[in-house]
C-alpha cells in the first residue's frame, strides 16, 4: 500500500522483471561511435580505483581505423533500435538480472563476476503510466550531477551518506530519448561487514510469513516503535538532507525506492546511499552565491534555470512532502498499524500523523543546530519549505562574508 495512486500496469515479461529474481542474456552491440553521444565522467582520469579504469577496455575499442562502443539493449527492447543495430560490427554477451526496477540491471560480463555495474537500460514496455526509456536529457543531467559529486564530495568528505555515481551516459544521435546509464557500485556495498538496503526492504518481505526488517530491528532493540523511527530513520536522514539541499544547492527525490539504508549486525547505521541522478535537482544561482563550481552556463535550456533553477522550489517542497512523506513514511505508519494495532490507528490526514510530526521536530532540532537564526516554522506544519529556504538565504550570506574576508 502507498499514498501514491497506483495503476497496476506492467507490460514486461516475467522473467523480466524484479520479482522474478532471474539472471537472463543482455546483449551489447559494437556500434560506431559516431552514432552515439557518450558522456564519460571519470573514463578514465581521476579514477577512484582500478575498475573504474577498465571501463574503457569494456566499452570502448578500436578496429580498423574506426572507434566502437558497446552499447547495452534490454532482451526487450530490441525492435526500438531496429535501424541501429544495423550497423553493429560484432556483438557481447553480458549476464543480468534486475534490481529493483525493471529497467536497472546488475550486470556483468562472463567470468568477472566480481566486478558488477547497475545499467539502467532503455525499456520498451510500460510500467503504470510510463515507457520506460531513457530521455536525452536524463542522459545530460546524469553527468552532470556526476560532475557536480565528484567536486562536492571528495574521498572521506562526507560520513553519512555517499552516492551511487553515474560514470557513463549514453544516447543516439539521431534517435530521440533512448540509450543508457552506467552506475558504479560503491566500494561499501561490495565489502566489508555492512549491507545496504532501499527503504522498501525495511517493511516489505518476498515471503509473507517472514518477519519484515523493520520489525525485527524495532523488536530487538527493545526500543518504542516511535522513537526508533525518530533516532535511526528520520533523523539521521534528515541530517543528509538538510547538508545536500542547504550546503550544496542538491535536492533528491528520497523515496523507498532511490534511498538505501546501511544495516550492522541487523541494525541501521545511520549511513545512506543515494541513487538515480535523474531525480536530482540542482540549484546552480545558489551555487554560485556560496562559492560552489557552476559546471555550465545558467542559461543553457537543458542544465540551466529551464531545466533546475525554475524547477527546484518545488523540488525542495516535493522531496519531503511527496516523495519521502507520501512514498516511504505513510508506509511505516501503514505498516505499524498492522503490527502492533493496539499501539497505531491507519495512517490519517498529513496533520494527524505521527512520523510528520516527528518530521517538523526533528528539522526544527536541526535548524537550531545549524544557526543562530530565531526563525521558526510555522505551529500548523504547513511551509516546511519556508524553513530550508530561510537556512539556505543565510548559508549564502554566511559564504559571502567569509569569502569577502579571505580576499576571494
Amino acid at each position: 500500500p502507498s499514498a501514491f495512486a497506483s495503476l497496476d500496469v506492467n507490460s514486461q515479461e516475467n522473467k523480466f522483471r524484479p520479482e522474478s529474481k532471474k539472471i537472463f542474456d543482455v546483449v551489447g552491440y559494437w556500434l560506431p561511435v559516431d552514432d552515439l553521444s557518450v558522456s564519460r565522467q571519470s573514463l578514465p582520469e581521476a579514477s577512484r580505483d582500478a575498475w573504474r579504469d577498465a571501463w574503457r577496455d569494456k566499452f570502448f575499442r578500436s578496429v580498423g581505423g574506426e572507434n566502437q562502443f558497446l552499447f547495452l539493449v534490454h532482451p526487450e527492447s530490441t525492435a526500438l533500435y531496429a535501424g541501429l543495430l544495423k550497423k553493429s560490427k560484432g556483438t557481447q554477451v553480458l549476464r543480468a538480472m534486475a534490481t529493483s526496477s525493471g529497467r536497472s540491471l546488475l550486470a556483468w560480463f562472463p567470468g568477472d563476476e566480481k566486478h558488477p555495474f547497475v545499467a539502467k537500460l532503455s525499456l520498451n514496455r510500460q510500467i503504470e503510466s510510463f515507457l520506460r526509456t531513457i530521455l536525452d536529457g536524463e542522459v545530460q543531467q546524469s553527468h552532470l550531477v556526476s560532475q557536480i559529486v565528484s567536486s562536492d564530495f571528495k574521498e572521506g568528505a562526507h560520513r553519512n551518506y555517499l552516492f551511487m555515481d553515474e560514470v557513463l551516459g549514453v544516447s543516439v544521435k539521431n534517435q530521440r530519448d533512448v540509450g543508457f546509464i552506467l552506475r558504479a557500485i560503491p566500494e561499501e556495498m561490495s565489502a566489508g561487514p555492512t549491507t545496504f538496503i532501499p527503504f522498501f526492504a525495511l517493511y516489505g518481505t518476498a515471503d509473507p510469513g517472514l518477519t519484515p526488517k523493520l520489525k525485527k530491528m524495532v523488536t530487538d532493540s527493545g526500543m518504542d516503535p516511535r522513537e526508533f523511527v525518530r533516532q535511526h530513520l528520520i533523523r539521521p536522514f534528515l541530517e543528509a538532507w538538510f547538508d545536500l539541499v542547504v550546503r550544496h544547492g542538491i535536492v533528491m527525490e528520497p523515496h523507498a525506492q532511490n534511498v538505501l539504508i546501511e544495516i550492522r549486525n541487523g541494525q541501521p547505521t545511520g549511513r545512506f546511499l543515494f541513487r538515480d541522478f535523474g531525480g536530482f535537482n540542482i540549484d546552480w544561482g545558489f551555487r554560485s552565491q556560496i562559492g560552489l563550481k557552476v559546471f555550465v552556463d545558467p542559461e543553457h535550456p537543458v542544465s540551466g534555470a529551464g531545466n533546475f533553477n525554475l524547477a527546484h522550489d518545488k523540488a525542495v517542497q516535493e522531496s519531503l512532502g511527496f516523495y519521502l512523506e507520501a512514498g516511504f513514511l505513510y508506509n511505516i505508519e501503514n505498516f505499524f498499524s498492522r503490527w502492533w494495532p493496539e499501539r497505531f490507528s491507519k495512517p490519517g490526514t498529513l496533520a494527524t500523523r505521527w512520523t510528520h510530526q516527528i518530521l517538523f521536530e526533528e528539522l526544527l532540532k536541526i535548524q537550531n543546530q545549524d544557526s543562530a537564526d530565531t526563525f521558526r516554522l510555522n505551529p500548523d506544519l504547513s511551509n516546511l519549505y519556508a524553513f530550508v529556504e530561510t537556512q539556505r538565504r543565510a548559508h549564502s550570506c554566511t559564504a559571502a562574508v567569509s569569502m569577502a574576508a579571505g580576499g576571494l
